[in-house]
């Protein structure tokens, strides 16, 4: 938010953003065969979301197809798709353990919440009444990571007990499937001004 999003939604759309907390990552949800290597990847029909994940899912060799959530289930059931990059919700939501046998964890995405008041509103309020609403704003960030975190480790649980194949994929394979979608990262820094301060964001967040 620091690196100008806030301050494009506050001049631009006369938002305020007051906190942002997390959504649990995307993972990859397979039909038939698990997702262990970039290889696993290719010659697969992917729902994607957008057209960043569909870049890399093209360069990474798999086919890529812009589906809806509402879409998902019937398409795996009906052996329309053979897999899809989703978050955890979303596979809880959909009931995509009747349909989907494995789930393979690579955590190469996250949504985020932002929590927001219209402009005129935030300044029409006094000092004290917007210092209280900040700390319950930050209180409500706090709440959301935790939130996120116990929802993910329950979520795992529930699908094998619903018979899912939980997988991890190795750093090591990660390694590769990160330098192969390279090119969609170098596509998206020619478009976003501040792109790599994101992209330096993200990496001194890894350490």
């Amino acid at each position: 938010m620091d690196l100008g999003v806030a301050e494009e939604l506050e001049t631009t759309h006369n938002t305020v953003v007051l906190g942002v907390g997390p959504f649990d990552p995307y993972q990859f949800y397979s039909k038939s065969d698990p997702i262990e290597t970039m290889d696993d990847i290719k010659n697969k029909v992917w729902a994607t979301t957008g057209a960043i994940d569909a870049r890399a899912i093209q360069l990474m060799g798999g086919s890529p197809t812009g589906m809806s959530l509402s879409e998902l289930y019937l398409s795996f059931d009906r052996g329309v798709i053979d897999g899809t990059p989703r978050p955890l919700l979303t596979g809880v939501g959909r009931s995509l353990d009747e349909v989907v046998g494995h789930l393979s964890l690579v955590t190469f995405g996250v949504d985020t919440s932002i929590l927001a008041i219209n402009g005129d509103t935030w300044n029409a309020l006094p000092e004290d009444l917007q210092a209280i609403v900040s700390r319950a704003a930050e209180a409500r960030d706090k709440q959301q990571f935790a939130m996120v975190e116990e929802f993910m480790k329950d979520a795992l649980v529930t699908f094998e007990e619903k018979g899912m194949a939980i997988h991890q994929v190795a750093d090591a394979e990660i390694e590769k499937m990160k330098a192969a979608t390279s090119p969609a990262v170098a596509e998206w820094l020619e478009k976003v001004p501040e792109g790599q301060a994101y992209i330096d964001m993200v990496e001194a967040a890894r350490k």
